[in-house]
């Protein structure tokens, strides 16, 4: 396993306690301008536009219909939410994504893969609104020139929008546009630990030994961080820039294969902060190395 995870120690908004409108591109400037009488569809959050209207029998993934010719509200009434500071931890918003509280503006989102954490002040039964405004209208606008034109792609104009290009891409790929908060929305409180930029990579030894790389940072005090894996548990260490790391080593350990040679075997990872467990999934260990042959060169 190799990159970067989720951060931990946020409270993840129901997934069952959003709704979705959908209305003309640039009807409504904010989430206030919204009719009482809209439509409102469940929505599972984490999740896609195309998800919800799906469930809700209004959307053939057989015989798709376009997705960003309209704006896409998700809305949220934060009924079990406690009033004071908090930061809102919005992961993931595919794409150009206007976040209201309480009607009010608080960010403009230009990128799917970007994560942000919003300093906020709840007075308890707050409305979180997400404004996923309209892609098409904007394709057509003039942009810098090109330096290549991709094939694939439609419309060109795309090529400057942070977003994936699935859906996008005829006879390649189904033409299901990803719109929506396809990430988790969460929010943190001060008065918890807060886990930021978790990175974990594994690696293999020829000896057999499995190695788990392991760093984070983290706000708020605590006595102890803990990495596990499987049975072994390793201790972090804060360096000098105050980032905890930590390599965890396990003997023997049973490797990941390809289903084409093996078993694609996994083990349980778990953060341990204070006593209290944190499941970060499942790792494999693999070494990959080339096979150059008697000769030197690459074998086939």
């Amino acid at each position: 396993m190799q990159g970067r995870l989720a951060d931990i120690s946020g409270d993840a908004l129901q997934s069952d306690g959003w709704n979705l409108v959908l209305t003309d591109a640039g009807a409504c400037a904010s989430s206030s301008d919204l009719s009482p009488s809209a439509g409102l569809i469940p929505a599972p959050v984490p999740g896609t536009v195309a998800e919800a209207l799906e469930k809700a029998g209004l959307f053939d993934r057989e015989q798709p219909h376009p997705l960003n010719d309209r704006d896409a509200w998700y809305l949220c009434r934060l009924v079990d939410v406690n009033a004071g500071d908090a930061v809102l931890r919005l992961e993931g918003l595919a794409t150009l994504c206007e976040v209201f509280l309480n009607g009010q503006k608080i960010l403009v989102s230009e990128s799917m893969f970007e994560t942000h954490d919003l300093a906020v002040h709840l007075h308890g039964g707050d409305e979180l609104a997400l404004c996923f405004r309209a892609l098409e209208p904007g394709l057509g606008e003039p942009g810098p020139r090109a330096r290549w034109r991709p094939q694939m792609i439609t419309p060109q104009g795309l090529r400057l929008v942070r977003t994936t290009l699935l859906g996008h891409m005829p006879g390649w790929c189904p033409e299901r546009q990803a719109v929506g908060p396809w990430r988790p929305v969460s929010l943190l409180h001060p008065h918890k630990p807060i886990v930021r930029d978790l990175s974990l990579r594994s690696d293999l030894l020829e000896d057999g030994e499995g190695l788990l790389y392991a760093s984070l940072s983290i706000e708020g005090y605590v006595s102890e961080v803990t990495l596990r894996c499987g049975e072994i548990k390793q201790a972090f260490e804060r360096d000098s820039h105050g980032r905890c790391t930590t390599i965890l080593k396990i003997p023997s350990v049973t490797p990941w294969w390809p289903r084409t040679h093996g078993r694609p075997h996994l083990h349980e990872v778990t953060l341990i902060i204070d006593d209290v467990e944190h499941p970060l999934g499942r790792a494999g260990f693999r070494r990959l190395a080339i096979d150059r042959g008697p000769d030197g060169r690459i074998s086939a």
